[in-house]
């Protein structure tokens, strides 16, 4: 939504196969660079969620690391942060990003080219049936990945 940005979305699952989920925690500064950018947005999470005032870390025996009843009132946060149950999240991100989003397609692949252009491969998978996967290469300028963080995450807990 931003003049001269453009932004493709890649989501691996099909429109209607995304997770239920539990609460997902959108934090203060992260709500307030996003009233900055896209305050239609902003305000379309925050009403579908809760503001969260302060911050608080405890350990699994419930040693209190920090806890910050108002964290605007400290100077750390311009805004609240929020709380919203992640499916609802999710649907509303949707919503705004509506003719964005590749469903059912995966990032495969990268690598930038001897002009130092970034290469992306982006698989569209066949519904289950692995015969009928389609990978195109697409250039970008900035790629933001978040599916090889879970990918570590599973092979170290199993």
């Amino acid at each position: 939504r931003t003049p001269g940005i453009e932004v493709d979305i890649v989501e691996r699952r099909g429109a209607g196969e995304l997770p239920r989920g539990l609460n997902l925690l959108l934090n203060h500064n992260g709500m307030a660079a996003l009233a900055d950018v896209d305050p239609s947005l902003e305000a379309a999470l925050r009403s579908i969620g809760t503001d969260t005032t302060g911050w608080s870390a405890r350990t699994m025996t419930g040693e209190v690391l920090y806890d910050l009843p108002d964290v605007q009132t400290e100077g750390l946060a311009d805004m609240p942060g929020m709380i919203g149950r992640w499916d609802e999240v999710n649907a509303t991100l949707q919503k705004a990003c509506a003719g964005r989003i590749r469903f059912g397609t995966a990032v495969s692949g990268w690598q930038y080219t001897p002009e130092k252009q970034l290469s992306v491969s982006l698989t569209e998978l066949g519904a289950g049936d692995r015969s009928k996967d389609h990978t195109l290469e697409e250039e970008y300028d900035l790629l933001l990945y978040r599916y090889y963080c879970y990918i570590i995450v599973e092979s170290r807990m199993s």
